[in-house]
């Protein structure tokens, strides 16, 4: 079944492998994807804006320029994924494992990163204006 572009809005697909799926442009917002499997999933230019993602496994996976404004996605596996040009404005990242991540050029305007793993993640250009950082480790990864 193809899922690029499909709108898939406010389904709930908590738990669902979508892994290495592509998603390209597919609508998501308000959908709820808790614990699921999205990783190397294509989601570039995805709307995924209100949607659950607490505990997803999205390493790999792409989302540039995806809007996850007002996401929810506390505890999300994002290690290495592709979010350049992504905005995530007032999205929830509580706890989120972004090690590796590309968020060059992100808007994570009042986005909230309490506790947030961002070692060795590309954070130039990032908006990060009036974003909660309280406990956030970034830095680069030790050989």
């Amino acid at each position: 079944m193809p899922l690029a572009g499909a709108d898939l809005s406010g389904v709930d697909l908590a738990g669902v492998h979508l892994g290495h799926a592509d998603l390209r442009s597919a609508a998501l917002s308000r959908c709820d994807l808790t614990g699921a499997s999205l990783t190397g999933a294509d989601l570039r230019e995805a709307a995924l804006a209100g949607a659950t993602l607490t505990g997803v496994n999205a390493g790999l996976c792409d989302l540039r320029g995806a809007d996850l404004t007002g996401a929810r996605a506390d505890g999300a596996v994002l290690s290495r994924a592709r979010l350049a040009g992504a905005v995530a404005r007032g999205a929830s990242l509580r706890g989120a494992k972004l090690v590796g991540a590309d968020l060059t050029g992100t808007d994570l305007s009042d986005a909230d990163l309490t506790d947030a793993l961002l070692i060795a993640a590309k954070t130039d250009g990032a908006v990060l204006t009036g974003a909660r950082m309280e406990g956030a480790r970034r830095g680069s990864l030790r050989p």
